[in-house]
């Protein structure tokens, strides 16, 4: 039986691959140290083992979608050996902070673009989630930059398109304001290419198994900190000339019944952040630069014999805008394809009031399991919902999760005071007056998987001024959030991957050196930031129109502004 010995700075932990056998606290000053014992044991050696091509996936998922205890313990005691493994390997060539579609295709496209460099991603959730509800769309322009990088993930991505061509949207009362069963809709843009319509848990699994496919290191459980920059940034890096320098993240493991919050450092010749619409990574930069510049301010006031101004050389944030709209997307198991009153519609949309733009409406998907990568129990279908409506700011705190994907079922005080589930709080958002098959479905979906969160975008003319600094970038929402109108966000965090990878390949300098350095992040972001802040101004722009009371055709909008017709280098041809 092999038996993990781990000597942390605080706690000695000795495990098997069954379980941890003993935890218990050391003096502080302990070493952090590592060894294995191979004890023969009786016991019959299991039959098969997951492959590393298999992405050690999650067990299978009940009815209702729990969330496997098992399979925590097991994240979380991946994130104590990658405590130590990650000191032993030596340095990091790639970190990317964020273990979303755009971390990790970015993952992808660093190790197609340079296959031997140690390429990690760093993600806060403990595994991968359950399915909560989520569908994007990866329109032509983001299936086209996946194929740039590799042929074989965008195969696959385009395999989960949940094939919802038949479209019907009605008002609450029943009257009917649409019915298109041919996919008259989704022709419109056909001629551009293949599109797919997926879930984002569904998404998220396949980039990650194709990233551990390619050698990428997944850890989960590892919340981001902060960083800092030791030594010189290399060329345009701002950091101080050299190149030699590097990235130290901090990183910690949440503490659970078992155990404590563990921390750990690991070091990196480049970061790039793709944590999402609430950055930390953003959010450092964002406070140094202004306390950098208010630094500056406070020099040049005592130079000019002045008092130092209110807040002279302190930190401010970098906060996102809420848009006013709240969101919960959940997932229903169906007992049968017939149990759903609008089965025959792939797609279906439920309006509150046709000319409020900020009144309820509910978006349903019926789909096969198989599409969301579910096991095909039951009748193997499902109801993917999710319901967006006008939410007051000062509610916010009600939600579980104002912008990430929360676990457990969500419980926290409601309006009147009293605890409710999510499915509770998105059944009193949607109010009443709709149809008792709609709101049945709500409430009969496990709050496990259902997401609420707010929803936020940024001002494009922010994302224009500059992403990063010496070895540190962004990527995704963290560079450039926009609204969910134009559909374009993760195909736009796809696209940045692409663009990072072709710098990657090219190396520091421009000239086919190999250095990893921040020249190139510099260039990664001038070929990125023009297009990116359009695309998210025009996203921004439909929304303001939309919240106005227009009635806007997204579609027309997408194709006049043409951001799907754009073809790219390959990664993968020389």
């Amino acid at each position: 039986m092999p038996l993990t010995f781990v000597l942390s700075r605080r706690f000695f932990i000795v495990m098997s691959r069954q379980a941890t056998l003993f935890f218990f606290p050391l003096p502080r000053g302990a070493i952090a140290r590592e060894f294995s014992l191979d004890i023969p044991s009786r016991r019959r050696p299991p039959v098969a083992r997951h492959s590393r091509a298999e992405s050690c996936p999650s067990p299978p998922l009940s009815a209702n979608f729990p969330r496997e205890k098992s399979e925590c313990n097991q994240r979380r005691r991946g994130f104590l050996l990658a405590l130590v493994r990650h000191r032993q390997n030596g340095m990091i060539d790639v970190a990317i902070v964020g273990g979303g579609p755009g971390g990790l295709a970015a993952a992808v496209a660093a190790k197609v673009a340079r296959p031997s460099a140690r390429v990690a991603v760093f993600e806060r959730a403990a595994a991968l989630d359950p399915p909560r509800g989520a569908v994007l769309a990866v329109v032509p322009n983001g299936l086209r930059a996946l194929r740039a990088i590799d042929p074989l993930l965008s195969s696959r991505v385009a395999a989960l398109d949940l094939g919802a061509r038949g479209a019907r949207a009605e008002l609450r009362d029943g009257t009917v304001l649409f019915e298109d069963r041919e996919g008259r809709r989704a022709d419109r843009t056909a001629h551009l290419g293949p599109s797919s319509l997926c879930t984002w848990h569904a998404l998220r699994r396949t980039l990650a198994a194709r990233a551990e496919e390619l050698g990428v290191e997944l850890v989960l459980g590892a919340a981001f900190e902060g960083f800092e920059e030791v030594g010189g940034g290399g060329a345009e890096g701002g950091g101080g000339g050299g190149g030699e320098g590097f990235v130290r993240l901090r990183l910690s493991s949440p503490a659970t019944a078992a155990t404590p919050k563990t921390t750990t450092t690991a070091e990196a010749r480049l970061l790039v952040g793709a944590d999402g619409s609430r950055s930390r990574v953003r959010s450092q930069m964002a406070r140094e630069g202004r306390k950098e510049k208010e630094k500056q301010r406070g020099t040049e006031r005592s130079r000019a014999g002045l008092p130092a101004a209110d807040g002279d050389g302190q930190a401010g944030g970098d906060e996102p805008v809420y848009s006013g709209t709240a969101a919960w997307r959940g997932v229903l198991r169906l007992s049968s394809a017939a149990a759903w009153a609008r089965s025959e519609w792939g797609w279906c949309a439920f309006l509150g009031d046709q000319s409020d733009a900020g009144s309820p409406r509910v978006v349903t998907y019926a789909v096969p399991a198989a599409k969301l990568l579910l096991p095909p129990a039951g009748g193997g279908a499902c109801l993917v919902w999710q319901l967006f409506c006008r939410f007051p700011a000062e509610r916010l705190p009600e939600l579980s999760s104002r912008l990430h994907y929360a676990g457990g079922d969500g419980e926290a005080a409601g309006s009147d005071g009293t605890s409710k589930t999510k499915v509770e709080r998105a059944l009193e958002a949607l109010g009443p007056g709709w149809p008792r098959f709609l709101t049945d479905a709500i409430a009969a979906t496990d709050p496990s998987s259902v997401a609420e969160h707010g929803l936020y975008f940024r001002e494009a003319d922010e994302a224009a001024r500059s992403w990063g600094e010496g070895r540190a970038t962004l990527a995704g929402d963290a560079a450039h959030l926009g609204t969910p109108l134009l559909g374009q966000g993760s195909s736009a965090a796809f696209e940045d991957a692409l663009a990072l990878g072709l710098e990657l390949r090219r190396g520091g300098g421009g000239g086919g050196d190999g250095r990893l350095d921040a020249s190139l992040l510099r260039r990664y972001e001038r070929a990125r930031i023009s297009r990116a802040a359009a695309i998210q101004g025009a996203s921004v722009a439909l929304y303001r129109r939309q919240a106005a009371g227009e009635r806007v055709d997204e579609i027309g909008e997408h194709l006049k502004a043409g951001f799907m017709e754009i073809e790219f280098e390959s990664l993968w041809e020389n």
